[in-house]
């Protein structure tokens, strides 16, 4: 790194605890942010030294927060980096406001208990840094337009010999930026880096900030992603922001002339679009939006799909699976009763245990020695939930319960048998939590199944489907407003047996249509992230697209009869075995041939096939809440990700 930032300085400002109002949740993933920046900064691409790089994570006050940033910013005469991650929000006076601990979202609290982007704006202009750089992930990105005329005043400029000042916001003024659902960084702060560390190809050997910005929005808005802002004035777009990894090995290579219309010609003045925000969910007023947008769009863009990674292989099949939200670990489901977790990152597998192996701990009117004594398989765990906190994971029991284990302590909690009525053969066939976290759906070998308010366990609700044998599988929409099910015999070779796809609210517990009711029969189903379309997974294979606003079918996406989509891509067929949803237009259809398809929902296309190493039948599909992972199971577990 042929470039010396001693007397530089980089300020690393995110808040992820918020305490005194429930309309500004805590936002786990500006922490992770704040660390993954520090790490970009401090690493060899970047060549910060550690000791020029501040971060000042969970401020509590704006009045600590200014003090901490004069500190800060004393000593530095070259460049000056300021990056925020964290809520950002509107004054009354459509100022921007940014978060810490004690922020009042009310329009008329906010400046007094955050930090106005002006206020702080108004102490960054005292630094002698020449150059001076801003990056804000928050909201509402442009309100800090008229606090940049403050930053670089036109005093300043005689002051002080400035190269200028560039900006970077995630969103525009009236926009919120997004995170994924659960996910560990938001989409801005990890695109920013995914392309810093990455490189850009063909570029220079260094990558100036305003190239990297480029190749960042050129990347968000091919996955349907708000679109990042930028301002500047004078050269400072020019700054060597990191080494390209991707450069050409050529020597003397320039870097290419950059022609937009938002960096002004060098005499003229124009002030930095400040602000941005990142959206946590859309039930919150104000604040980050967990978002499920990310990923494949209605274009159909290209994707890329690595070589597939085998984590268990024939040890013992797995029969269900389950990403973590944020995408970091896998559970599995495994006949042999273990149920084991997977970490993505190191290959390794963190925790195996056994269900209901010995002593039954939980409560029932049967003991675990009858059940087992009737039939030894009702010791294996059959399906596993991640709650969206990603604290809980509910597993259920052949003998009819559903084990609820805090990941942070290893205690195991339990709902109990789910009806003392049924028979010994009772065995819990699937289970889903809402997206609040606060109810869990379960179904068994019957035509009901129940629905559990977590905050009071015993009230579980049980409806029932008149007319059918068996509730096959059921999916929460990404709202939480509408949960779809679908039951039916069971058994392709009983085609008599009818199967009804049908809709409920889970908050009155009321039957809110049918979609269908056939002699087809019906099995797995999957939300399409826009929340009214829904995709089910016939028994024959075939995969049928519903509006579930309309009640009607848009499109057959796999067609048993002809083997392919409606699309230009072609399908597995009467092969078809399992469907997940991803984030965007992503569904994933696993095959008895041990292939998966990614499809776009949307355009009815396929975009990558994907195959397993052992050919095996796939049981199950799953993408992580980021849609960049996509995992199988059966006889073997094996993971793709996708760029």
């Amino acid at each position: 790194m042929d470039r010396d930032l001693s007397r530089s300085r980089a300020i690393l400002i995110g808040n992820s605890e918020y305490l005194h109002h429930p309309d500004l949740p805590n936002l786990p993933a500006a922490g992770a942010c704040l660390d993954s920046m520090y790490e970009l900064l401090t690493g060899e691409l970047c060549g910060w030294p550690e000791g020029r790089v501040t971060p000042l994570k969970d401020v509590d006050a704006p009045h600590l927060l200014a003090s901490q940033v004069i500190t800060a910013i004393d000593d530095a005469e070259d460049v000056l980096l300021v990056y925020y991650v964290g809520h950002g929000m509107r004054t009354s006076e459509g100022q921007l406001a940014l978060a810490v601990k004690v922020t009042d979202p009310d329009p008329e609290a906010l400046p007094h208990t955050g930090m106005l982007y002006e206020s702080l704006a108004k102490i960054l202009r005292g630094c002698r840094a020449r150059t001076k750089l801003v990056i804000l992930d928050c909201c509402h990105a442009e309100l800090g337009n008229k606090g940049n005329y403050v930053f670089q005043s036109g005093r300043l400029a005689e002051t002080y010999p400035v190269d200028g000042l560039y900006f970077i916001g995630a969103s525009e003024r009236d926009k919120k930026a997004k995170a994924p659902t659960g996910g560990s960084l938001t989409y801005f702060t990890d695109a920013f880096i995914q392309v810093v560390r990455a490189g850009i190809s063909g570029g220079p050997a260094m990558l100036q900030v305003d190239q990297i910005f480029l190749e960042l929005r050129h990347r968000l808005l091919s996955s349907n992603l708000p679109k990042p802002i930028e301002s500047g004035i004078r050269d400072a777009h020019r700054f060597p922001f990191a080494r390209n990894v991707a450069a050409a090995e050529t020597a003397g290579q320039e870097a290419p002339t950059r022609h937009h219309g938002s960096l002004l010609h060098p005499s003229r003045r124009t002030a930095l679009l400040a602000g941005a925000g990142v959206v946590i969910a859309a039930a919150f007023p104000v604040g980050f939006e967990l978002s499920r947008s990310q990923g494949t769009g209605s274009d159909s863009p290209s994707i890329h799909v690595s070589a597939p990674t085998v984590l268990l292989d024939n040890a013992s099949a797995v029969q269900s699976a389950a990403f973590s939200p944020d995408g970091g670990t896998i559970a599995c489901a495994q006949t042999d009763g273990a149920v084991s977790l997977w970490s993505l990152g190191s290959g390794k597998s963190l925790v195996k245990k056994y269900t209901h192996n010995a002593v039954n701990p939980w409560a029932g009117t049967r003991s675990l020695e009858q059940v087992t004594a009737y039939n030894p398989e009702y010791r294996v765990a059959t399906s596993v939930a991640f709650s969206p906190d990603g604290k809980t994971l509910a597993v259920v029991n052949g003998d009819g319960t559903v084990s609820l284990w805090n990941l942070a302590t290893g205690t195991e909690g339990t709902l109990p048998f789910l009806d003392a009525q049924q028979e010994w053969n009772v065995s819990v066939g699937c289970v889903a939590f809402d997206p609040s976290g606060t109810m869990l759906a379960t179904a068994y070998d019957s035509p009901s199944f129940r629905l559990w308010n977590l905050s009071d366990q015993p009230a579980g609700t049980t409806l029932t489907v008149p007319g059918t044998p068996w509730v096959q599988s059921f999916a929460f929409s990404p709202t939480g407003q509408v949960l779809a099910t679908a039951s039916g015999n069971g058994n392709p070779g009983n085609t008599t047996s009818d199967g009804v796809l049908q809709l409920w609210d889970p908050s009155t517990r009321t039957n809110l249509g049918t979609l269908a009711h056939t002699n087809s029969l019906l099995g797995a189903l999957a939300f399409g992230s826009d929340g009214t379309t829904l995709a089910n997974l016939r028994i024959d294979g075939t995969i049928t697209l519903w509006n579930t606003e309309t009640l009607k079918s848009t499109s057959v996406l796999v067609d048993s009869g002809s083997g392919s989509g409606s699309g230009s891509g072609s399908g597995s067929g009467s092969g078809v075995s399992c469907i997940a949803s991803g984030p965007g237009n992503l569904l994933a259809a696993g095959a008895g041939d041990g292939t998966v398809t990614l499809w776009d929902i949307a355009s009815g296309t396929s975009l990558a096939k994907l195959e397993t190493r052992t050919g095996s039948s796939i049981q199950w599909v799953a993408i992580s809440l980021d849609g960049k992972t996509v995992a199988s199971g059966g006889a073997a577990l094996t993971t793709w990700v996708i760029t």
